[in-house]
């Protein structure tokens, strides 16, 4: 296998890039997502990758899409933060690039790179969860990916994240951009987050006491 295209399609922007067989990314380009047009979705994903071919030679395209994926791989049944419903999105694009495509699930496309090529390289069985526009998830059994009856295992859905249910009010549970504005700072505990992916960084840093409210503020029981 030669260069392919990865697509990752969110609630916020586009990004595609070139990656070699070693998962290695040679190029990235992005653009918005229009969010509320499935056509013009298509047409940013094929703007996008007519222009890295043009500088490269590419065999496939991939695209993880944010949202529920059939078991065909080749249509979105739905997405909350995008228009698609029952969405034909390999033959839109299909349409407009001559290169074979797959349709997968982002955060089963990320499980799936970790489990090749990162931090969960060697293992095989895997639990990733994903914080984007809103929050995904993607299993990896016994080496391969898990997907379910449906085409849809690892999703976790529309949760009441804990901070909200303990003021009475509900609400989806919160992406990458609103968790760091809702976990309160605890002093001597556990340190503020902020906006800007310091997630991670922090659930490092700190100690077990604090882990269970990252926990809660991510809806994981």
């Amino acid at each position: 296998m030669g260069l392919t295209i990865g697509v990752d399609v969110g609630g916020t922007k586009v990004l595609a890039g070139v990656v070699d067989e070693n998962g290695q990314i040679l190029e990235q380009d992005r653009q918005s997502t229009p969010k509320t047009d499935g056509e013009a979705i298509a047409e940013v994903i094929a703007g996008l990758v007519a222009s890295l071919r043009s500088r490269h030679e590419v065999d496939a395209v991939g695209i993880g899409a944010a949202g529920w994926i059939d078991l065909d791989r080749a249509n979105v049944m739905f997405a909350p933060n995008l228009v698609w419903r029952n969405e034909p999105l390999k033959l839109r694009v299909s349409k407009l690039i001559d290169l074979p495509i797959v349709v997968e699930n982002d955060a089963n496309c990320h499980a799936w790179a970790e489990h090749r090529f990162g931090a969960a390289r060697g293992r095989d069985t895997v639990v990733a969860v994903i914080l984007g526009t809103g929050i995904g998830g993607g299993i990896i059994l016994e080496g391969r990916l898990y997907r379910g009856g449906f085409g849809i295992a690892g999703e976790p859905g529309h949760r009441r994240d804990h901070l909200h249910r303990l003021r009475g009010r509900s609400r989806p549970g919160p992406g990458g951009r609103i968790l760091p504005r809702q976990q309160p700072h605890t002093p001597g505990l556990c340190p503020p987050l902020h906006p800007g992916g310091d997630v991670a960084a922090a659930a490092a840093a700190v100690d077990a006491v604090c882990l269970p409210r990252v926990g809660a503020a991510l809806c994981v029981p």
